[in-house]
């Protein structure tokens, strides 16, 4: 069975799939990831909670935090590397490779390469395309994971269509590395370029609220945020949903 997987890309990665698009966020305050089968409706859709965090906090993002070993291995990415590094007695976390809010660094990089690299807590520096591949590995065989088992299917890389989202005020030489960096994650391959897509945030965010019901709309804007607070101004019921429109 052939299926869409979104990323996504602002403060951390998450996933968003429906209608046959599995979008993960290419956010690093990583965003939970939502998954649904190809041919299921676009409300069908489960959300991905992170451990860690405030106790008793139910988080639907976690930090853009990523932790490697002192060889440069992955140890652990979120409130799991976060936490862990901190617990670490302080001269041995002077060996270990901790990074922070790095998204958004290649945005700010006015001469963004291949080669350009990322300073880690300790001082030392590691290519970003690596950093990123790390955490878009690890969104890749965890959102395969929590495919399979939700839906009780038989689901390799192979049977995947990839879309990561970036932010709008991305310039192409952001975009472009993201794609690089998803290339040595596995996500896809320059011999079949196809299987990954980069798109907008909004323009994504624009295409799923098209596909929600007005009773949807409604449901959204009464629910209570994670800080309890609910919206100001809920949806008037006189709004009216128009015509849908199929995204390219």
């Amino acid at each position: 069975m052939a299926m869409t997987i979104s990323a996504l890309c602002s403060d951390a990665p998450s996933v968003v799939a429906s209608g046959g698009l599995l979008s993960a966020s290419a956010q690093f305050s990583v965003p939970g990831r939502c998954l649904t089968a190809a041919d299921s409706d676009w409300s069908a859709v489960v959300a991905r909670r992170w451990e860690g965090g405030d106790p008793g906090v139910a988080n639907q993002k976690t930090p853009t935090s990523l932790l490697l070993t002192p060889d440069g291995s992955f140890h652990s990415l979120g409130y799991t590397a976060r936490d862990f590094y901190h617990d670490l007695d302080p001269e041995e976390a002077r060996d270990w490779l901790y990074f922070e809010k790095f998204k958004m660094k290649i945005h700010s990089t006015s001469d963004l390469t291949m080669e350009t690299e990322l300073e880690a807590v300790n001082g030392r520096s590691v290519k970003a395309v690596d950093v990123f591949a790390h955490a878009l590995r690890f969104f890749r065989k965890h959102a395969l994971k929590e495919l399979i088992e939700q839906f009780s299917i038989t689901l390799d890389n192979d049977d995947v269509r990839w879309v990561i989202t970036v932010p709008a005020i991305w310039k192409q030489p952001a975009k472009q590395f993201m794609r690089q960096a998803a290339y040595l994650a596995g996500l896809a391959s320059p011999e079949y370029p196809e299987q990954l897509l980069i798109a907008l945030e909004p323009e994504a965010a624009s295409i799923y609220c098209r596909k929600l019901r007005l009773h949807q709309l409604i449901e959204l804007s009464n629910k209570e945020v994670a800080n309890g607070y609910g919206p100001d101004y809920p949806i008037n019921s006189s709004f009216r949903q128009g015509p849908t429109i199929s995204p390219c």
